[in-house]
């Protein structure tokens, strides 16, 4: 059975200021990050628990998983009474890193 898998309006915002950062860099190179994600959405509806918890001592985040997206980390939960996904933040932790769990709370 598939999910179906939505972005919180954080994640939203975090995918557009990557493309946007991204773009000013290189054009090529940003839709070629954006199609990729497209790519890992999908994905992300078969077998999303294939994907490791998502452990940052600083949050206790436990319940949450985490995809690699080339420098970004792709964050979500799973419903699995509901059959959703829900991709909470999408985050380069080198330039903006998650301080606490309110930066992932926050993000609904």
């Amino acid at each position: 059975m598939t999910f179906e898998v939505n972005f919180s309006p954080q994640a939203e915002q975090d995918v557009t200021e990557a493309v946007i950062y991204l773009h000013s860099h290189s054009p090529q190179s940003a839709r070629k990050w954006f199609r990729e994600l497209k790519i890992l959405r999908k994905s992300l509806e078969v077998f999303p628990s294939r994907f490791p918890q998502f452990n940052n001592p600083r949050l206790g985040a436990a319940f949450y998983r985490v995809a690699l997206h080339y420098s970004h980390k792709v964050i979500f939960r799973i419903d699995e009474q509901a059959k959703t996904i829900c991709i909470v933040r999408v985050y380069h932790s080198a330039r903006k890193p998650l301080e606490s769990d309110e930066d992932i709370e926050n993000s609904f």
